[in-house]
């Protein structure tokens, strides 16, 4: 979790994964899954993620949602 903090709409933060190097290769890549927005997207997210039994992952956001309290999110 990270990016970039909710300057001028942009982003408020991202989420994203590591992707293991190709078959002969030694270099791990970053790989974006999940920009959060403004409004009723939550924005700012932090703490860890908590795996459920079926591989998807959860976490919370700090700010973003409908009262701006923040949004728990799913990433599958």
């Amino acid at each position: 979790m990270g990016g970039s903090s909710c300057n001028n709409g942009v982003s408020c933060g991202v989420a994203s994964e590591l992707v293991p190097p190709a078959p002969g290769k030694t270099q791990w890549t970053e790989s974006v899954i999940r920009v959060f927005g403004r409004g009723s997207d939550g924005q700012m997210p932090d703490g860890g993620l908590v795996m459920a039994p079926d591989g998807a992952l959860y976490g919370e956001t700090s700010a973003g949602g409908t009262q701006n309290d923040g949004i728990i999110y799913e990433l599958k």
